[in-house]
Parts: C-alpha cells; sequence; structure tokens
C-alpha cells in the first residue's frame, strides 16, 4: 500500500479569504477527505477488494462485532446463513464471490459478512438533493446518516472503479460493502440511495428467499451496463428488490433527475425535475407524508429560499447539507455530484461542536505549484467551493511533486496494491 504521511501547504491568497473561513458557521472533520482506492473490476472477483479490506481490517472487524451484537435480537442470523449458501451464492456468483474473499482476508464468515452489506442497506439515514441549475443541469447533493458514526467513518472510502483499464464510476461508501450507494458514472448519470422503512428484518430475509438483490445490487448493475440516464432510470424503476427505498438520479441532459420512491417490487411513485420544479429534497419518509419529518422540511425551506438562477453544489452543501438538522451526529459524509461535468468530492464530517476549519478542505491537491482553476475536474476538485473560485490561490503538496505518485488529479491518495 503506497500513502502520503506528511503535507506541505503554501497558499497565496488574498487576506479576505481567511477571514471568511473563520467566519464560517460549516464544519468538516480535520481531514475531510476519505482515502481512495482503484478497484478493477477486472481482477479476481474473490481477491478484488484485499488491499482495501486489508487497510481497514481493524475498524471492520469493530463494525462485525456492532452488527452482530444488534442482529442478535432478532435471532435470525441463521436465516441469513441458510439464505446466504441456498439463494445468495447460487444466484449472485460474483457478488458472493467478493463477499467470500472480503470475509476472508478480515477472519470472519461469509454470512457475517453478508449480515454486514444487510445492515448497510437496511439502516441509512440521509438527506438528499437532486436540483436543476440556471443551465438546466441536474446536481446532487447528499448527506449519509448512520448509528455508530465514529466507527463507520473510519471505513469509508472513495472508490474509481476501472474495467479495461479506464475509470467506469466512481462511489463514495463503506469498506467491505458490494453494493453501491453513492455513484457518478462518467459524463452519464450519478446515483444515490436512501432507505425507505417498510420492511422488519425477518420481512427482509424472506424477500431474500425470493432471489431478490439488495436495491445497491441493482445499483451495481446500472452502473455497469447503463450507457446513459435514461437506460439506468429504466432499470431502477422495473427490477424486483429486497426493500423499500428511495433513488436520487441526475443525468447529463436538460431537466434528467428525480427521485424513484420504492417497494420490492418495483418504483411506486416517481418525481422528475421539470419546468416548474427545479429541486426535490428526499430524506427517508414518503413525499405525501412528511409530517414531523424536520429534515425534509427545513431543507425544503432553505432550498425554496434560493432560486436555481444561482444555485450551485457549494451553496446546497453549505446553506442546506451543513447545516442542522440535516447536519447531525450522526452524519459520516457530504458527497456532492455533478456528472455533467464529471464532478464528485466527498467530504467527511465529525461531531457537531467541532470548530470550522475549511483550509483543511484545499489542503490537499496536486502536486506542485498550479493555480486551482486549471486542475482538471475529478474527485475532491475544489472548483465549486465558493472560497476558492474568487481567489487565485497557489498550492503545492511536497510528497505529490517529489513522489509524482500516490494522488489523484484531485490531490488525494490512492492507494494501490503493491507490485
Amino acid at each position: 500500500v503506497s500513502t502520503q504521511s506528511t503535507w506541505e501547504l503554501e497558499m497565496n491568497c488574498f487576506p479576505i479569504v481567511l477571514a471568511m473561513i473563520l467566519l464560517s458557521s460549516t464544519r468538516v472533520a480535520a481531514d475531510p477527505f476519505p482515502p481512495a482506492f482503484d478497484v478493477d473490476m477486472d481482477a479476481v472477483d474473490y481477491h478484488r477488494y484485499d488491499s482495501i479490506i486489508e487497510y481497514f481490517k481493524e475498524p471492520l472487524l469493530e463494525v462485525n462485532t456492532i452488527v452482530n451484537e444488534e442482529i442478535a435480537s432478532y435471532n435470525i442470523k441463521w436465516a441469513f446463513g441458510l439464505i446466504y449458501y441456498l439463494i445468495t451464492k447460487q444466484f449472485y456468483n460474483e457478488i458472493s464471490h467478493e463477499i467470500d474473499g472480503i470475509a476472508n482476508v478480515l477472519g470472519i464468515s461469509s454470512v457475517d459478512m453478508f449480515l454486514m452489506n444487510c445492515y448497510y442497506e437496511l439502516s441509512v439515514l440521509c438527506t438528499a438533493i437532486t436540483a436543476r441549475d440556471a443551465e438546466n443541469h441536474a446536481i446532487v447533493g447528499r448527506n449519509l446518516d448512520f448509528s455508530h458514526a465514529d466507527i463507520l467513518r473510519k471505513v469509508y472510502f472513495v472508490g474509481q472503479y476501472k474495467k479495461g483499464g479506464k475509470t467506469l464510476f466512481r462511489c463514495s461508501g463503506f469498506a467491505g460493502y458490494v453494493g453501491f450507494m453513492t455513484c457518478s458514472k462518467d459524463h452519464a448519470f450519478a446515483v444515490s440511495l436512501n432507505a425507505r422503512y417498510l420492511y422488519s428484518p425477518t420481512e427482509t430475509a424472506l424477500n431474500l428467499l425470493f432471489a431478490r438483490p439488495l436495491v445497491t445490487w441493482l445499483i451495481r448493475d446500472a452502473l455497469m451496463e447503463a450507457k446513459n440516464y435514461r437506460e439506468a432510470y429504466d432499470m431502477l424503476i422495473k427490477n424486483r428488490a429486497v426493500s423499500g427505498a428511495f433513488i436520487i438520479m441526475a443525468g447529463v441532459q436538460k431537466n434528467e433527475g428525480c427521485v424513484i420512491t420504492r417497494d420490492r417490487l418495483g418504483a411506486v411513485d416517481v418525481q422528475h425535475l421539470n419546468k416548474t420544479t427545479w429541486f426535490i429534497v428526499q430524506c427517508n419518509s414518503d413525499h405525501w407524508d412528511i409530517q414531523g419529518d424536520e429534515r425534509t422540511v427545513v431543507a425544503t425551506q432553505r432550498m425554496e429560499a434560493m432560486n436555481n438562477t444561482n444555485i450551485t453544489l457549494s451553496r446546497i452543501a453549505y446553506e442546506v447539507l451543513m447545516q442542522p438538522p440535516n447536519l447531525r451526529d450522526k452524519t459520516i459524509a457530504t458527497v456532492l455530484m455533478e456528472p455533467k461535468e464529471n464532478y464528485m468530492i466527498t467530504y467527511l464530517s465529525s461531531s457537531v461542536e467541532e470548530p470550522v476549519v475549511l483550509m483543511n478542505m484545499v489542503n490537499k491537491r496536486q502536486g506542485g505549484y498550479q493555480k486551482v482553476a486549471e486542475i482538471p475536474l475529478f474527485i475532491d476538485n475544489p472548483i465549486h467551493n465558493p472560497l476558492i473560485l474568487l481567489y487565485d490561490c497557489l498550492l503545492y503538496t511536497s510528497d505529490a511533486a517529489d513522489e509524482q505518485r500516490g494522488v489523484d488529479l484531485g490531490g488525494r491518495r490512492i492507494i494501490k496494491k503493491k507490485k
């Protein structure tokens, strides 16, 4: 595994930048960027995630303990084991091989790893927004919320999933999770998942008996197979799954944005961006029944206070997602995506009480002296940060410049297998 351990930053900016940073009410973690990995989808499935799992091994074992403790009260682990070996391994060969390989590296059973995957999908509490900007391009911003956030932040990463040596899509999520819940396919579409609570763990196990996939496996299929927003949309509204879900999407064509409300059979409702609807807020309640859902109500009010003539991902982040009640102690990460521009960025969150130091958002960048505005759009590119757009800043990271490797175009470390 190759990483950069020390970083230096030299910035030549107008003094007002520092003043704006110090006055900001937004908060981020001391190191706001999760580690990034290349994932070769052409690699042997059993060993595809070996380096990632080794990197996160210790906290993943803690997650395994938490999941087993929480599922114990339902006394259905035996049922998930039966389903895994009789159904999942028969109908989802590649996915089950990945799960087996991950379990082998961790030294736990494949059933435990399967349970962790089910736990991730059925426990996701989120705020997601798809919106149309002044040029009618759809953008997506989302907060990912979970219980046990302190430990789950330690297993969070950004993956660049490649096939034939080329990046196929990028996802932000948990190590050990073989489904995908927050992803962007280059110049095609962005997709995000929020849980819709319809079924108990026992009912979910019964749905699995009918060989239905997790919703995040449907998203995985769409990312692998769909060439555009329309193809992905058709796949995600029709196919059956084990649970309900809200799927938030954005495309690259005019008004390509929607929220799909699903049960286990498929879509039961779809909201689309159009001439009169320029944004949609989705948390974990049906849009026709949001009474008492403070996150949806407040986020909607804040979006309505803006307008789509000057809406940006930065405004969605700083004025909605990074403000309470949408920002919570359970918030693990904020992810912003604009598929038209092939743009995706992930900020890790921390405790609500922690003061904000936005300077950390720009302290890991492309090696050598370079104007920010000239850095190509990529993961963690600061080009959409309003503080950066206003000023001409020069950034330098000595490890990146000296070693000429180990960082992506956005400046975060990339961890790869040793050769």
